[in-house]
This record gives structure tokens, sequence and C-alpha cells, in this order.
């Protein structure tokens, strides 16, 4: 799991853009239910292998229009990526923590009037929602792993000890370890730690909270939390939020 660069650190280009030029107006969305949003959000969730072929369907049904309306039709595509990113969000509570707000995918999409990159947007956004399913959610790991996952983003900030949560599932902690890394990839404290360090990123791009504050949001020392987002990302939260707010 590489968490050193996202979606939203790329993204926060056009971020700055909009909050310097204060272009961020509030804009009627309108619905069109005419895609078939259940099976793209599926595949987002399942780890489905055509998911890029969902993405290129998608793309073509809102902008491949011979049409001098072409406004309409992102509207109608930014629409429907809101439903979609909402009902996610609804049903996985976990995500949208770790996703950019979505007024900022709105407003890039619909300010942007090349096609190619309106494209490219769009599959970076949704190869975003894929990969953060493909990260944390259970997926097709064991019963016993998918318990735990659950379990864990239930309550993605509290403290989790393996030995307490291998008591209350009845399972020996060692062998819950070892399953745990197997079929994660990483510890289970590396994953817990993943998931907040992304979880920091959002809040430090995407919001006006001190250090401190997220930390405390995130239910952790400020401190530690300084060091493990060094550890991990590279640099301190403070020089890693000023990049960004400096483009």
């Amino acid at each position: 799991m590489d968490t050193s660069r996202t979606f939203a650190d790329w993204f926060m280009v056009g971020r700055c853009i909009m909050r310097k030029n204060n272009t961020m107006p509030g804009i009627a969305i309108v619905n069109n239910h005419t895609y078939d949003e259940a099976e793209l959000a599926e595949c987002i969730t399942n780890h489905g292998s055509y998911i890029n072929d969902l993405t290129e369907d998608f793309i073509h049904h809102y902008l491949n229009k011979k049409d001098v309306t072409q406004m309409w039709f992102r509207i109608n595509m930014v629409s429907a990526l809101q439903r979609i990113t909402e009902n996610l969000c609804r049903e996985y509570e976990w995500l949208e923590n770790i996703i950019p707000p979505f007024v900022y995918t709105k407003q890039h999409i619909l300010d942007t009037a090349d096609i190619e990159d309106i494209s490219l947007f769009i599959k970076d956004y949704l190869s975003m929602l894929h990969k953060r399913f493909d990260d944390y959610y259970p997926g097709n790991k064991s019963e016993m792993i998918q318990r735990v996952i659950r379990y864990v983003l239930g309550r993605p900030f509290d403290k989790h000890l393996l030995p307490e949560i291998a008591v209350l599932m009845g399972i020996n902690h060692t062998y819950l370890s070892h399953s745990f890394k197997r079929d994660v990839g990483i510890s289970f404290v590396d994953y817990c730690n993943h998931y907040k360090i992304d979880s920091m990123k959002m809040l430090l791009l995407y919001s006006d909270l001190s250090i401190k504050e997220i930390a405390n949001k995130l239910k952790c020392d400020d401190k530690y939390m300084g060091r493990l987002f060094k550890k991990i990302v590279g640099v301190p939260p403070s020089r890693y939020r000023n990049h960004y707010k400096n483009l």
C-alpha cells in the first residue's frame, strides 16, 4: 500500500486555484439515471476486473456526444458521480474520511473545458475510489479477516489492539496476526496506521484544522501522529500542508 502520494495530492493544485480565485459557486445538479450507476458502484466495492471498461462506458455515455450543449452532459456526469460517491459513503462510512470532499471534484469537472482532461480526471477519480476499497475493504479475503476489518472500519480512529480483537472474536492472537498479514499484505498495526495517515492527509488538504485539532479528531497524540506521518509520508504534516497550499 503506497500512501506517499495520493489522488488528493495531485488534486490539491486545482483546489488552491479555486480557493485563490474564489471560483466555487453553488451549481445546480440535475438528475440523469440513464447510466447503470449501481453496476459501477458494485464493481468499485468488489474489486471488479472490468472497472476500466465500466469507466470507459461511463465517460462515453456522458461525453461522447455531438452536441453544442456539452456543459449539460458534464453536469449530468457530475450528478451521477455525486450519487455514486454519496451512496458509497453512506453505506461505507469509513470511505468519507480518506477521499477528497466531492465539491472540489464537481467544480474541477465543470470548470474544465477540454474533454480529454475531463476524461482523464474521471478515470483518476474512479480509480482512486476503486483503490481505496482495494486498500482497505475485505474483498475476497477470508471470512475471519473480513470480520476483523469490518470491526476496525466501524470505529477506525479507536485504538485497536489485535490481542483484544482476537479475544473478542475467539481467535488465537498469533494465528490472527499471521493470517492478517498474509491476507492483507501488511501487518495489522500498519493497516490501522495507514488509514489514519490517509485520513490525516485529507484533513490537512481540505480543512483548516490545526495539526493538534486533526490529531484530536483522529484520537491520537499530536506528537505521535507527527512522527508517524513523517515516517510514512517522508515529510512532517506542516511541510506537507504548506507545500500544497503554496502551489
